[in-house]
């Protein structure tokens, strides 16, 4: 019984043994079978992800590239604004320099300028002054030399207050011209007109009883006319061209001598007419 139980269990155990075995081979089987349906699946998946890879790789590489392209073109525009900042810089070197050239140049060229015309201005005032000086000096000269016949000589030279008939004046100045002007005679002596104090007590009143300068023998109004006349044109005389010497005429005279360097005699004195061009 014991031995029918052995074999029966050894049986069964064979028997289970078989059995896993063949549910072993079945499934190796199955999975055989899967796998051999699935394989192609895989493959082709396995293809579509190498081909997705690829595409990846590629698409990476792409962007690498254009990555490495900006960055390229990047470094050749801050390559391109360097050159051009360094050629500005060195545009703007060679401008200062020659600016600072031109500066030194015309800052030299003011200061020979300069002394040049400090150099003229300095021999123009001294011609100028020497201008002056001769020029005080020609009138200091010639205030001497024309004044030797002046209005002061003349006056010293009669009493003129001395009256005298007219046969005296014909015995004493017999050769001379005798003129009326102005209410009382005149005669002629050495350029000058002087009154004739008594010559004809019928005229007697002397209106101006002084020594006039004449010229070319014109009689003393026309000489004091053509004196008012050129005063009036030169800026001296504001009035009437009367022939008559009164306070406005004398003092024209007075600044027309003073400003001409002559003594201021307030008559009409032959440096006087001289200076006005009248003799």
């Amino acid at each position: 019984m014991k031995r029918i139980l052995s074999l029966t269990f050894c049986l069964g155990l064979a028997l289970t043994v078989v059995a896993h075995a063949d549910d072993k081979d079945k499934k190796h089987a199955k999975q055989a079978a899967r796998a051999t349906a699935v394989a192609p699946h895989n493959a082709a998946r396995v293809s579509r992800q190498n081909v997705n890879v690829q595409r990846n790789v590629q698409h990476n590489a792409q962007i690498q590239r254009n990555v490495q392209a900006r960055q390229n073109l990047r470094i050749q525009h801050q390559h391109a604004n360097i050159q051009q900042n360094n050629n500005a810089a060195a545009l703007n070197a060679r401008q200062w320099n020659r600016r600072n050239q031109n500066t030194v140049v015309a800052n030299q060229n003011n200061r020979v300028i300069t002394r040049n015309n400090n150099r003229v201005n300095t021999q123009n005032y001294n011609r100028e002054i020497a201008r002056n000086n001769n020029r005080i000096v020609a009138r200091n000269n010639n205030v001497t030399i024309r004044n030797r016949n002046s209005w002061y000589e003349a006056s010293r030279r009669f009493n003129w207050h001395e009256r005298h008939d007219r046969d005296w004046w014909r015995r004493n100045h017999g050769n001379s011209r005798f003129v009326l002007f102005g209410g009382g005679y005149y005669f002629w002596d050495n350029n000058y007109w002087y009154p004739a104090y008594g010559y004809d007590p019928s005229y007697s009143r002397y209106t101006y009883d002084e020594p006039i300068y004449g010229y070319n023998q014109y009689e003393p109004g026309q000489v004091i006319s053509n004196v008012q006349s050129q005063l009036q044109n030169e800026g001296y005389y504001n009035g009437d061209v009367d022939g008559l010497i009164g306070p406005m005429t004398r003092q024209a005279l007075a600044r027309y001598q003073a400003d001409h360097g002559l003594y201021v005699t307030r008559a009409i004195d032959e440096p006087t007419l001289e200076s006005l061009g009248l003799s």
